[in-house]
């Protein structure tokens, strides 16, 4: 079965909208909130959702530690073969994807993980980022979310990077998990679309857009902040190969 993960960090106006996406899923067995020192009323909210709700449990980190941190320790609590992962921001859709996914990592041996399409919609600006942008598919492959992966193959690549540097605005952890995932070679791809980002001004998506602009030939980044891309960029190469490395110890 399942267990889908929700990192919060003061997201009481989106927390609610996420949590009741992740239950209409099929093949959840469990919701697991963890609440990164919220300053807002989130963890209010995940006490009162979660006494209501005997399939909803939430933990709270001791000091605020960012969402690598936060998805690892739901993982470290978590009960399920399977796991997926949403943004409090975000929302589920195609409830049997994340059934159909599970089945898919049970009859190949080969496929560890699978990845789905996202939608991507901003509440001023409506649809964007639409599946013919060049920008499209790195957008999804950059995000750890519209994923299946089995526990197992999670805990051998030693989970998210909770390095300092992935804390930043450029954020980067999802960008370093996908990549290490991909060079392991066990993600398969399901073309349905199982997951709705709910853009904004600011956040991760939007900066994409705007670090970008396209050419005749696909897109390019706008150099801006080049040096903290730079650190980043080098965290993202040695998490890669740390996990590589790992993976290759394991066999």
């Amino acid at each position: 079965m399942l267990s889908i993960i929700i990192p919060c960090f003061n997201h009481e106006a989106s927390l609610l909208r996420a949590i009741d996406s992740a239950e209409k899923v099929r093949g959840v067995c469990e919701v697991i909130i963890v609440d990164d020192c919220s300053t807002d009323n989130s963890l209010e909210l995940i006490q009162s959702i979660a006494a209501e709700r005997k399939n909803i449990r939430y933990f709270c980190n001791p000091k605020n530690s960012g969402p690598g941190y936060s998805r690892n320790r739901g993982v470290h609590e978590a009960g399920g073969q399977y796991l997926a992962f949403l943004d409090a921001d975000d929302e589920l859709i195609n409830a049997g994807f994340y059934e159909q996914a599970q089945e898919v990592i049970r009859q190949d041996p080969s496929i560890r993980a699978i990845k789905a399409n996202m939608e991507f919609f901003d509440p001023v600006k409506g649809w964007i980022l639409p599946d013919y942008d060049p920008r499209y598919v790195p957008a999804v492959l950059s995000s750890a979310c519209a994923t299946v992966i089995q526990r197992d193959m999670f805990l051998r690549m030693g989970g998210f990077s909770e390095d300092v540097v992935f804390r930043g605005p450029n954020g980067g952890e999802d960008v370093a998990f996908m990549q290490a995932l991909m060079n392991c070679g066990s993600l398969g791809k399901i073309d349905v679309v199982s997951y709705r980002v709910w853009s904004k001004d600011g956040g991760h998506a939007d900066r994409f857009l705007a670090m970008t602009r396209l050419t005749n030939s696909g897109f390019e980044f706008v150099i801006r902040g080049q040096e903290d891309s730079d650190v980043v960029e080098r965290a993202v190469e040695e998490f890669k190969q740390m996990v590589i490395k790992r993976m290759k110890e394991s066999e």
